[in-house]
């Protein structure tokens, strides 16, 4: 740690030494700060840890200034304020607030930045400004060096201090994978060449600055982005240290801010949208790995219904073959409570028998909600439907009146089973003695399709449609009716029976070509 805090000082001090003043770039202090609250973890119990390590950025300062020229005592006058510094800040980013400034978003990383650069920045400012002010043998305005600290610790602390966090959280290889690649290369080199470009010949260099900095920001990882941001400020530096980027010319000292303020401006909205993209591709990884999750679990779940349905039929056919020769052999003999018993045993086999063709449906419900939507003749899944369902229509003798009915944009095979299912209803609620009867009507509206389904046998109730009161048949018509983004409601206003009607979405040009074929 005290060699990073050693080479950055080092070089902040060669960089913008102006005679006089302490450097206006400071890059030290966000590696320092970094450092401790990221490597020393629960800082309130680390005692001699954290004096360790605020002895070797003590020790470091002292070298970099001696080794910049400075008068010994000159430099002893600056160094508790900038310790004290670098210690309030990895205080104030303790208990994993640093690692949460990449990890958490945009007001997380805004909160570091709060903590780590800029309040320390101010506490420093003040404490230096004091000592320098009353000690310091140069004879400096106290403006002159608050405002030159606090310019360079802002700066310095903005485009370091996540640098930083980068370097000492991310594994090694990650961040050699992302960094060590053309793509990176290029972009540190456009970074530079815009800012020399732009800082010598180009009116609002800063405009252009922020350009190769917004592509990084929007296509690249966040580490990325802070290698770039530093160099651009690096370069900044360099550029204004050599004379390469001529400010304008200023008549007071507190005008440096139309200078240093412009680069923060571009530096930090540039951060803030990095780490707001990259807080999208996290959340967007780990949304796609609960799906893919899910996924292989709802596959499961569906394996597990077909099994279970197909391997319960067979004892439940037994159950019924047996009870129903039973009744037949023993019609004579039986009495008539076993007899009714008997019945009670086929009645409750019959059911089981359609429970478990429910759950079998129930899984070709949610496979075939991947089928693409095409253009399908309703009138051809109609027939399918009763095609499927002919040894019950032949037993019930169910009636079905329909009229000419228009293609729709569907799922054929969801379509399929919901007329399955709405017919397989209307033969069970047939009156006693009568045959089932079941209308099949279709009105085209603008936008939408409405399929009514009506039967003369047993009245719904009104609540039928409740969550709590759906039966197996239609929660399967309801779930294949949501499939298709429509809606499905009980007209309660039939005098006799009961009417399902269904709302199905429909572009208008294919629904109105459709009514028309299905007419001629």
């Amino acid at each position: 740690m005290g060699l990073g805090f050693l080479v950055l000082a080092w070089v902040s001090i060669l960089l913008s030494r102006q005679p006089g003043s302490v450097a206006s770039l400071w890059l030290a202090n966000g590696w320092a700060i970094a450092w401790l609250s990221t490597r020393v973890q629960g800082i309130q119990g680390r005692g001699v840890q954290v004096a360790l390590a605020l002895t070797a950025v003590a020790l470091a300062n002292l070298l970099a200034n001696l080794a910049a020229g400075d008068a010994f005592l000159d430099t002893l006058v600056f160094l508790p304020a900038n310790v004290l510094e670098v210690a309030v800040a990895a205080w104030l980013l303790s208990g994993g607030r640093a690692w949460r400034m990449l990890q958490q978003g945009p007001r997380a990383f805004m909160s570091g930045l709060w903590r780590g650069a800029l309040l320390p920045a101010v506490v420093g400012t003040v404490l230096g400004t004091l000592a320098f002010s009353s000690t310091s043998t140069r004879a400096l305005p106290w403006q002159d060096v608050a405002l030159t600290w606090l310019e360079g610790d802002l700066i310095g602390n903005v485009v370091t201090l996540p640098l930083a966090i980068c370097v000492l959280t991310i594994p090694r290889a990650e961040l050699l994978r992302v960094w060590v690649r053309p793509g990176t290369l290029a972009l540190l080199l456009l970074c530079t060449a815009a800012t020399l470009v732009a800082g010598a010949w180009l009116p609002m260099p800063f405009a252009y600055m922020a350009v190769p900095l917004l592509a990084a920001a929007s296509l690249s990882p966040f580490p990325v982005l802070a290698l770039a941001t530093f160099v651009t400020a690096l370069t900044v530096g360099l550029a204004t240290a050599l004379g390469w980027f001529v400010p304008p010319p200023i008549s007071a000292s507190w005008e440096s801010l139309f200078i240093n303020l412009p680069l923060v401006l571009t530096l930090l909205p540039v951060l803030m949208l990095g780490i707001s993209i990259e807080d999208q591709r996290r959340q967007r990884a780990e949304l796609q790995s609960s799906l893919q999750q899910l996924s292989r679990a709802h596959e499961g779940l569906q394996a597990f219904a077909r099994m279970a349905s197909h391997d319960l039929r067979e004892p439940v056919n037994t159950i019924a073959s047996f009870s129903q020769l039973l009744q037949q052999d023993e019609a004579g003999r039986l009495a008539p409570r076993s007899a009714q018993f008997l019945s009670h045993v086929q009645d409750a086999a019959v059911r089981m028998r359609r429970l478990l063709d429910s759950l079998l449906d129930h899984a070709r419900l949610d496979r075939d909600a991947t089928e693409p939507v095409t253009l399908v003749p309703l009138d051809d899944v109609l027939n399918q439907a009763l095609d499927s369902l002919a040894a019950r229509v032949r037993e019930t003798g169910l009636q079905v009146q329909r009229q000419a009915l228009p293609q729709v944009l569907g799922r054929r095979s969801l379509l399929v089973l919901l007329f399955q299912n709405l017919l397989s209803r209307a033969m069970k609620a047939g009156l006693a003695g009568e045959p089932p009867r079941v209308a099949v009507q279709v009105l085209l509206t603008p936008g939408r399709l409405i399929i009514s389904v009506r039967d003369h046998g047993l009245a719904l109730p009104p609540d039928v449609l409740a969550e709590s009161e759906l039966d197996a048949s239609l929660a399967l018509c309801r779930h294949a009716v949501e499939v298709h983004g429509g809606s499905m409601w009980l007209d309660a206003d039939v005098a006799e029976g009961s009417r399902v009607c269904i709302a199905l979405p429909q572009n208008n040009e294919f629904a109105a070509e459709a009514t028309m074929e299905s007419h001629t």
